[in-house]
């Protein structure tokens, strides 16, 4: 029988496991960019783009429908594990026999031997213990934890290893292979179980997995579209960058902004029935995601060069303005994060499938119009499109829950935040002139830092009994304020 005790460790355990292999991919990744050439990461980029497409094609949403049932039982595990088997080895074997044609359209027969590789592995993570689920429905989950940090551990040790020992893109390779296999060994000592081919409950399993496959595709699609189109029109140094920079710039959104959104948001799920509080409760959320992700978004920016340079190495600068241009994807990954949060809480999820089809046709439109001259060109054209269509999505979904009234009181806190930041980055720069170095870029960033919330606080004193967010903003910096001194 689960409780609030279980649930809360369960989040613990969760939490602690999903930290964990974030930073040390975090840092793997900033190793290996300084040993391999953007050309690797391009190489090993490409041939994830089939791998990951298949494996969207192959999502039937399994562990969803297994955890969400009442009761679990033999049946119902076995019949989830023989299906998604079934369909990942076939999936596998089409990706291996489409492998020549992949290597031929890209002029590079390197690919073949990477996507066998790494198409194996579309077969080897289905190949986990099937009652392992049994311990992620009753929240067992510290073993798998533990053994998620132990393997993440392993896999990037020998990863760096043969990166600093052969410098060859085999290292990205051969670190998905030890991870996955490294995993699904693990999973035999953590629940043993032989498994058990049956197609028995498979009826119910495809009524529910049949919706869910085509929702991965169009989502796959949605979010990596513009990776694909890179992938032909670009040299491999630049798809490489591309992939990399991309992935950098969504740090902020997994380390701090998603944290924050994850937390706050779900507690409104017993306000939704009060449109009022829960409307008020929505316009305090977007304000302090506000706050987190405007400064960050001019410093990241500000500062590509420099950051890039320091992170991954002078070979990676030359790309630094894509990391630049990318930062701006904190406001199109917030307001996802936000939409898919609202759509679940007001169950309609139809509208985001819809959204999703909607965003792939507008970018294929883009990409067939436009001849892009640079890459540069193109990332930022998909952020303008990608932006537009984020916020367009977002007051659409705010207008149908609530009505057109609640716009202005939702969105206008947010436009001061974010001349407050321009301004904060501004006024520092003519503080702290020198930011080509250490020592200047973290002095700017504390100034800009320091500034934005003066000017903030400035702002939200005087208004905080008008604008609810104000007032909740001020609390809650006196809160933190306190227990700093405390400390």
């Amino acid at each position: 029988m689960l409780n609030f005790r279980s649930g809360f460790i369960a989040i613990i355990f969760s939490t602690l496991a999903s930290v964990s292999n974030r930073m040390i991919s975090i840092v793997s990744l900033i190793v290996l960019a300084r040993v391999l050439t953007p050309e690797d990461f391009g190489l090993v980029a490409i041939a994830m783009i089939f791998v990951n497409f298949t494996e969207a094609v192959g999502n039937t949403g399994g562990q969803g429908y297994v955890l969400s049932r009442d009761k679990l039982d033999d049946d119902i595990v076995f019949t989830n594990w023989t299906l998604n088997f079934l369909i990942s080895f076939v999936l596998g074997l089409v990706l291996a026999a489409s492998c020549g044609l992949i290597a031929d359209y890209y002029n590079d027969d390197r690919l073949i031997n990477i996507i066998l590789a790494l198409g194996l592995l579309i077969i080897v993570r289905r190949l986990t213990s099937p009652k392992l689920v049994y311990k992620r429905k009753r929240q067992e989950l510290g073993a798998i934890s533990t053994w998620m940090i132990i393997n993440k551990f392993v896999s990037v040790g020998l990863t760096i290893s043969i990166a600093l020992i052969y410098e060859s893109y085999w290292a990205l390779v051969v670190g998905h292979f030890i991870s996955s296999i490294g995993f699904t060994l693990a999973s035999y000592y953590i629940s043993p179980s032989m498994p058990k081919f049956t197609l028995k409950n498979v009826k119910p399993q495809w009524a529910f997995s049949k919706w869910i496959m085509p929702q991965s595709v169009v989502s796959y699609l949605k979010a990596e579209i513009d990776t694909i189109y890179v992938s032909g029109q670009f040299d491999k140094a630049t798809i490489g960058a591309y992939s990399s920079m991309r992935y950098y710039s969504a740090m902020p959104n997994k380390m701090f902004i998603n944290t924050a959104i994850s937390t706050l948001l779900p507690q409104l799920a017993e306000m939704k029935n009060n449109k009022k509080y829960f409307a008020q409760q929505l316009q305090v959320l977007l304000f302090i995601v506000a706050l987190i992700s405007c400064p960050i978004i001019l410093l990241m920016n500000y500062h590509a060069n420099f950051i890039i340079g320091l992170v991954l190495g002078e070979q990676w600068q030359q790309f630094s303005d894509l990391f630049a241009i990318f930062a701006f994807m904190i406001v199109t990954r917030t307001l996802s994060k936000l939409s898919n949060q609202l759509v679940m809480l007001s169950d309609k999820t139809k509208h985001l499938f819809y959204f999703s089809i909607v965003s792939v046709i507008v970018q294929l439109t883009v990409f067939m119009l436009f001849d892009f001259e640079s890459v540069y060109q193109l990332a930022t054209y998909k952020l303008i499109f990608d932006v537009l269509l984020a916020v367009g999505f977002y007051i659409y979904l705010t207008i149908s829950i609530f009505n057109f009234k609640i716009l202005l009181p939702m969105f206008s806190p947010i436009f001061p935040v974010a001349t407050i930041a321009v301004v904060s980055g501004f006024l520092s720069s003519l503080l702290v002139a020198e930011t080509n170095h250490l020592y200047g870029f973290l002095a700017h960033c504390f100034s800009t830092v320091l500034i934005f919330v003066i000017l903030n606080l400035c702002l939200m004193i005087p208004l905080r009994k008008r604008v609810r967010c104000y007032d909740y903003g001020i609390k809650i910096f006196l809160k933190g304020s306190k227990k700093i001194l405390k400390n």
